[in-house]
C-alpha cells in the first residue's frame, strides 16, 4: 500500500468506497481505494441507519463493532412542537431494543474508522487504500475506463493515469466522476435553507428527561436533536430559513436557534459545542447511474435532505446492491447486463421513493402548522393506529422496508431472499477466464481488480435494492404453478414500509401492519384495501409485461386511485369483489 505522511493520524473518510471494497474482499475480489484527502473524514454527517442498512453492515462484518461503539440504548423517536416543547407523537424503540436488526446509531465518522480498520485487518491483502490520490478526470473507450489522479506527496504532486475495465464513482456530492460524465448537469433542487450541524454537551437534556431522537416542528427553528454518543454527546441539527449569509453570520444567529430548540431555553454559556459543520442541502439525482464503463453510487449519484436519515442509508444500500451485482458477474452467474440493472433499479428507487419521501419528512417539520400537524399529517395518523397495538408497532419498527427484486433471466435467483446473503459463494464455481479492473471514489475511488467468467449462457441474478418506501402501490410477480400462474409473490408499498403479500384473486389478511382488508379482482384488474380506522382505498393495474410460463404470466404494477370504479365506463361498481368476510382463494391470476 502506498503511504503518505499527513502530519496527523488517520481520522476521516467516506464509507461507500470502503464498504464496497470490504464486501468484495469477502468474495476474494481485490480492490484499491483511492482517497483524495490525506486522512479519514470527520465531518458531522449521518448518525442513524435503518433496518436495511443494519443488514448490510452485518454482511460486511462490522455490525458488532458498531454496536459496541454505540450508546447502549436509544429508547425513542418523537416529534415535538418548538414553542412549548410538547411531545406530539413518538415511536417506542424499546419494543425492539433486543432485536439484532434494530436501527443502528453511531456517527458516520466513527463508522468510517471501523470500516478502515476492518479493511486493513480483514482485507487479506485484497484491499489497498491509497490516500492523497485526487481523481481529476474520468474517461473510457470501447475496451477500458481510466481515471487521471493527482498524487500528493510531501511538497510534491505528480499526475498518473490508472486504467481499468470499470470506474465506480463514490466521490460524494461534488463528484469528479459524475462531472466527467454530465458536466454541471445534476437535476433536482437546492433547498432554501442553510443546514447547521453541531455536537453539543448540555446537562439540560438529562435534567428535562429528553432522550433518543427529537424532531423539532417549527417554521423558524425546525430540526433534529438526538443523543448520539457516549459521555453525554448530543447532535443538534437545524435549518436556518434565511439564505445568502456568510458562515460567520449564520453562526451569529445560532444562539437564538439553540435557545428556542433546547429544553430549558439555555444561553450559550450553559452548553458546550465541540464541532460544527454547515451545509447547503439538495435533492438531486443523476440522469443515469451507469454510462458505459463508469458507474455511480451513493452521494455521487443522488443526494437528499437529511430529515429521516435516507442519505447515508441509501448510499449503503447502493453499494450493497452493486457488490452483489459484481459478485454475481465475478462468479459467472450473470453477464454484464446486471450492472445496467443495478443502475436502472437503484435510480428508480431514489426517484420514486427516497426523493419524495425525504421532502415530505422535511416539510413535516419545517412548513407544517405545529398546532395542527398531529391531526392533518397522514404519517402521524398511521402512527396513532400503530400505537394501539404493540405487535403492529414492533412489525413497523422491524419491517424490512426494503424492495428485494430478483431480475430473472432463467428463473434461478442468484441469492435467495432474506438474510442468507451473509453466506459467501465458493470461488470454485467460477471458470475464471478474463481479468478486469474496476474503479470507485468519495474523494474515494475504489480501484477494483476482478477476475470474472465471461460465459454468456447465464442463468440468473439478483439485483439487490433497497429502501424504505412510502407510496401506495403494488408490484406482482406471477410464477408458474402447474398449468396456471400464481400471484402469491407480490410487494405492497405502504406509507411506512414494504411488505410481501398474496395477491391471488380474493380477499385475505396480510402482514401489513394495521391493514384489516385486502382484496384483489384480477378479472377487472382492480383491488382495494383498508387500514384500521380508515376508509376504503382502491387500486387499478397500471402496467404488465410477460414474465413466465411461456409468456402467459405477467409482472404487473398497480397504483392507487380514488375509489370510483366509473373511471372506465365499462366498469360497474356492482361487480366489485365481495369483502364482507375474509376468504382464502387460490385461483390463478387472470383465470
Amino acid at each position: 500500500m502506498d503511504s503518505f505522511s499527513s502530519g496527523r493520524p488517520f481520522d476521516k473518510a467516506c464509507p461507500s468506497g470502503l464498504l464496497l471494497a470490504l464486501l468484495l474482499a469477502q468474495n476474494n475480489i481485490p480492490s484499491v481505494v483511492l482517497e483524495s484527502w490525506p486522512h479519514l473524514d470527520t465531518r458531522l454527517r449521518a448518525t442513524q441507519y435503518g433496518v436495511p442498512a443494519t443488514r448490510v453492515f452485518r454482511r460486511a462484518g462490522i455490525l458488532e463493532d458498531i454496536r459496541k461503539a454505540s450508546i447502549a440504548k436509544f429508547p425513542s423517536i418523537c416529534w415535538r412542537r418548538v414553542s412549548d416543547h410538547q411531545k406530539l407523537i413518538g415511536l417506542d424503540l424499546s419494543l425492539v431494543e433486543d432485536d439484532p436488526d434494530r436501527m443502528t446509531i453511531l456517527p458516520l465518522g466513527e463508522i468510517i474508522q471501523i470500516l478502515y480498520r476492518h479493511c486493513l485487518e480483514r482485507g487479506g491483502g485484497l484491499i489497498d487504500v491509497r490516500f492523497n490520490h485526487e481523481v481529476t478526470n474520468v474517461g473510457q473507450d470501447d475496451n477500458s475506463a481510466y481515471v487521471d489522479v493527482n498524487i500528493k506527496g510531501q511538497g510534491t504532486t505528480k499526475t498518473e493515469r490508472l486504467a481499468a475495465d470499470y470506474v465506480v464513482g463514490c466521490d460524494g456530492a461534488s463528484s469528479a466522476v459524475r462531472r466527467s460524465l454530465f458536466g454541471r448537469e445534476w437535476p433536482g433542487q437546492t433547498l432554501p435553507y442553510r443546514f447547521v450541524v453541531q455536537n453539543v454537551y448540555y446537562d439540560g437534556f438529562q435534567n428535562h428527561n429528553w432522550d433518543g431522537g427529537n424532531y423539532m416542528v417549527d417554521n423558524d427553528h425546525w430540526g433534529l436533536i438526538a443523543r448520539r454518543g457516549k459521555g453525554g454527546l448530543w447532535r443538534v441539527t437545524y435549518g436556518d430559513p434565511v439564505t445568502g449569509l456568510t458562515d460567520e453570520e449564520y453562526l451569529a444567529r445560532r444562539p437564538a436557534h439553540m435557545k428556542a430548540m433546547l429544553p430549558g431555553h439555555p444561553d450559550p454559556d450553559q452548553y458546550r459545542i465541540e464541532q460544527t459543520n454547515l451545509y447547503n442541502i439538495h435533492n438531486r439525482c443523476a440522469e443515469s447511474f451507469k454510462v458505459g464503463r463508469v458507474i455511480l453510487a451513493g452521494d455521487a449519484a443522488h443526494v437528499c435532505n437529511p430529515m429521516g436519515g435516507y442519505g447515508c442509508m441509501t448510499a449503503v444500500l447502493d453499494v450493497g446492491g452493486l457488490a452483489d451485482c459484481f459478485i454475481g458477474y465475478y462468479h459467472g452467474l450473470s453477464d454484464e447486463d446486471i450492472l445496467d440493472k443495478y443502475a436502472e433499479i437503484r435510480r428508480d428507487i431514489f426517484i420514486r421513493y427516497v426523493d419524495p419521501r425525504s421532502i415530505k419528512n422535511l416539510n413535516r417539520v419545517a412548513t407544517s402548522d405545529p398546532h395542527t400537524v398531529l391531526d392533518t399529517d397522514k404519517f402521524f395518523g398511521i402512527l396513532k393506529d400503530l400505537q394501539k397495538d404493540e405487535e403492529s408497532m414492533r412489525a413497523f419498527l422491524l419491517c424490512v422496508c426494503i424492495i428485494v427484486k430478483t431480475i430473472f433471466l432463467n428463473l434461478k435467483p442468484f441469492f435467495p431472499l432474506g438474510d442468507s446473503r451473509d453466506s459467501h459463494i465458493s470461488t470454485s464455481t467460477a471458470l475464471c477466464s478474463k481479468s478486469i479492473k474496476i474503479i470507485v471514489n468519495h474523494p474515494t475511488v475504489c480501484f477494483i481488480k476482478v477476475i470474472i467468467n465471461m460465459r454468456l449462457d447465464i442463468t440468473a441474478v439478483l439485483a439487490s435494492l433497497a429502501l424504505t418506501v412510502f407510496a401506495d402501490r403494488m408490484e406482482v410477480f406471477t410464477s408458474c404453478g402447474g398449468f396456471t400462474c400464481n400471484s402469491s409473490d407480490a410487494w405492497f408499498y405502504t406509507d411506512y414500509g414494504t411488505y410481501k403479500v398474496n395477491a391471488n384473486k380474493g380477499c385475505r389478511g396480510t402482514s401489513v401492519p394495521a391493514m384489516v382488508e385486502f382484496c384483489v379482482d384480477w378479472d377487472n384488474r382492480r383491488a382495494h384495501f383498508r387500514f384500521s380506522g380508515q376508509v376504503k382505498r382502491c387500486m387499478v393495474q397500471d402496467s404488465e409485461s410477460a414474465y413466465g410460463c411461456a409468456a402467459t404470466c405477467y409482472e404487473t404494477t398497480w397504483r392507487e386511485i380514488p375509489c370510483n370504479w366509473r373511471m372506465a365506463s365499462e366498469e360497474n361498481p356492482a361487480t366489485e369483489i365481495a369483502s364482507s368476510a375474509f376468504v382464502t382463494m387460490t385461483k390463478a391470476a387472470g383465470n
